[in-house]
């Protein structure tokens, strides 16, 4: 058996490409309070894996952290992002094998099993409907990416 875990890294610097999206919604005539981003993994690990440890070691890995410019959170798969917003992954439709492969061999990552790669937008909307036509109509590119709604 196994279980999921998330890492969600955000720049500490203010985001230009959040900003920039941002005002495009907004002159898309969205009702969009507020937009984040994070670069956005999942982890399959094994139920035998201490969540605490793994995390910290995780935390720790320079490529996907960067502790000079970025902020990590790590949570349990399906754990909660914050009230009043949509989560929106999109994902290239090719799998990251990799960075897999690195984090596996080269950093002594061995408990993951398998791994997802992204980008996680927190989108400050009314509801569901208007976080799918934002991911529809700007987010994602429908030729190469897919996205859900998490």
């Amino acid at each position: 058996m196994s279980y999921e875990i998330e890492l969600a890294v955000e720049l500490l610097i203010p985001d230009n490409v959040a900003f920039t999206a941002f005002n495009t919604l907004k002159k898309m005539g969205f009702g969009i309070e507020e937009l984040k981003r994070a670069d956005y993994y999942k982890f399959v690990v094994s139920d035998d894996v201490d969540f605490d440890e793994f995390s910290q070691k995780l935390g720790k890995v320079d490529v996907l952290v960067n502790a000079n410019k970025h902020k990590a959170t790590i949570t349990r798969a399906g754990d909660s992002y914050g009230d009043g917003c949509f989560i929106v992954v999109v994902q290239d439709i090719d799998e990251p094998i990799g960075l897999l492969t690195t984090l596996k061999e080269r950093l002594g990552l061995s408990e993951i099993e398998e791994m997802e790669k992204g980008t996680m937008w927190k989108l400050f909307v009314k509801d569901r409907e208007t976080a799918k036509k934002i991911a529809e109509g700007l987010l994602y590119n429908r030729h190469y990416q897919k996205y859900e709604i998490i």
